[in-house]
């Protein structure tokens, strides 16, 4: 696959968890490394919840594949995503990968 979209309930990947702490800041775009990097932050506070578990993270990062983690709860917004590249969630770019998606996503809506 080109494309993983990692649909969740929170509209993407924070600093903290938004939840618990208001200053948590959403992140547009990481990388696979940053990604498992904040992951594994967010899970060493006991109760924290984190959109994307640990071991996913470390997939995504192995796989270098592109990931969109967004709030999955409208099939549309999904959607959107995956037709158009248009999404308000956290674009996990791999190394190497330019920052523009690939032929996946079309240019008109």
């Amino acid at each position: 696959a080109d494309l993983l979209v990692y649909a969740t309930s929170v509209p993407g990947v924070y600093s903290a968890d938004p939840n618990e702490d208001d200053d948590a800041t959403k992140y547009d775009s990481l990388s696979a490394a940053e990604l498992v990097d904040a992951i594994a932050g967010l899970e060493m506070n006991a109760g924290a919840s984190a959109p994307v578990d640990l071991l996913a993270a470390k997939i995504i990062e192995r796989s270098g594949m592109r990931t969109i983690v967004l709030d999955g709860t409208d099939p549309d917004r999904i959607a959107r995503a995956v037709r158009y590249g248009d999404h308000d969630g956290t674009d996990v770019i791999p190394e190497g990968a330019g920052e523009e998606p690939t032929y996946w996503a079309a240019d008109e809506q």
